[in-house]
């Protein structure tokens, strides 16, 4: 663990005997949806689109570019947007993004989500034209993610119930901030850094998943 992402969860700890009565009613029901633990799960972030497919099934119900996470076959599938396709290899029990490539070829990525019933996963995309962005925490004073390069994604899962801003940084300069985000036990939530030129926003939300 780095020194930073050891400040960030001593301060979630210090933070939780405030948060958690705040959120007791929010974490109530969250165990009752329990996922399949062999289960794969496949979703698309490609904001500015509205349309695209995982394995046969057609994708329109988009969250600012973000569907839910869709159970998949382990095996080789096939995404598409926009006419451009691509193939990979689902391994078992686990989760892709696809994002696209500069030249909009889709391309997954990887999702690392522990689905802990005492934490929150926290996954930052960043799909900027500027590399090696880092998630910041201003209340901890720390990072959750450092460095995620160009058109890549970082996981790390925290304590919760809490909520937290995030700012998005190049070095010591914010590119953009999210504020108010809740982070709830055994739930995710994906924050994804867009845009091009200096013109750059954030954006937040929960994971959600379909069968």
């Amino acid at each position: 663990m780095t020194r930073a992402l050891r400040a960030l969860t001593l301060a979630c700890l210090a933070a939780l005997p405030a948060a958690g009565a705040a959120h007791a009613q929010a974490d109530n029901g969250l165990y009752e949806a329990v996922r399949d633990p062999d289960a794969s799960f496949v979703r698309l972030i490609i904001p500015g689109k509205t349309y695209g497919k995982v394995a046969s099934a057609g994708v329109a119900d988009l969250h600012n570019g973000v569907s839910n996470y869709i159970h998949v076959e382990p095996g080789e599938i096939k995404v598409a947007v926009e006419g451009a396709e691509s193939s990979f290899t689902v391994a078992p029990r686990s989760f892709y993004s696809v994002v696209l490539a500069e030249d909009g070829t889709p391309v997954p990525l990887p999702d690392t989500l522990q689905s802990n019933p005492a934490k929150a996963d926290i996954t930052f995309f960043n799909l900027t034209d500027t590399d090696a962005l880092d998630l910041f925490v201003p209340r901890a004073r720390a990072n959750v993610a450092e460095a995620v390069p160009q058109g890549q994604n970082s996981s790390v899962a925290v304590k919760a119930p809490l909520t937290l801003d995030f700012e998005v940084r190049a070095g010591d300069a914010v590119l953009a901030s999210v504020a108010g985000v809740e982070l709830r036990r055994k739930e995710g939530v994906t924050i994804i850094a867009t845009g091009t030129g200096g013109d750059y926003t954030a954006f937040a939300l929960e994971n959600a998943f379909v069968n």
